[in-house]
């Protein structure tokens, strides 16, 4: 039913866009963190604090999904294959989507941000060895019905276009400067 490479894709990009969350954010200073590049765009703690809504929204929705009855062969044979398309679409930044997951208050610091995705992502990694990952669906607002593995691709795809997104943040010429601390003597 699954390719080899469809079955394969959602770990490696799973740890990779954890890994580009990590080096983008780790090191920034509250200026970068809270700079918004123009009034209609979304400053890193926004992206970061969108992507763990929806990391963390998904992954209760794939876990309670895990628990109900597998969808038919019939509807899992129409999704089979459909990752790398999946992952093309929900990574390009130039379709927006506005996103149905409500907005929460903005956390307030890089470490905090990252501490929680990781964990979220941490989760989402565990999840990926589960069997009834391709038997179970949940619904996407756009995409339509996903198996809940590929809602992992969704995850790791999202994530990267929100890297990109905050990698866009941080080209703008108006960005803060790194922070620099006095030297130790």
């Amino acid at each position: 039913m699954f390719t080899i490479e469809e079955s394969n894709l959602a770990l490696p990009h799973l740890e990779s866009s954890r890994d580009r969350v990590a080096q983008l954010i780790q090191n920034l200073s509250p200026q970068q963190w809270t700079f918004h590049p123009s009034e209609e765009s979304w400053s890193i703690a926004e992206i970061m604090t969108h992507l763990i809504q929806v990391e963390k929204s998904r992954l209760q929705a794939i876990e309670k999904a895990l628990s109900e009855s597998p969808a038919t062969d019939d509807l899992l044979q129409k999704l089979a294959g459909n990752e790398s398309r999946i992952f093309r679409r929900v990574s390009d930044r130039r379709t927006k989507v506005k996103s149905p997951v409500p907005s929460v208050s903005i956390i307030e610091e890089p470490a905090t941000a990252l501490r929680d995705f990781q964990n979220f992502r941490r989760r989402a990694i565990e999840l990926h060895d589960q069997p009834l990952l391709k038997s179970c669906i949940l619904p996407h607002f756009v995409l339509g019905d996903m198996t809940c593995y590929q809602w992992l691709v969704f995850l790791a795809a999202h994530t990267h276009r929100h890297c990109s997104q905050i990698e866009e943040v941080i080209q703008h010429p108006a960005f803060p400067p790194p922070t620099i601390s006095p030297p130790v003597l």
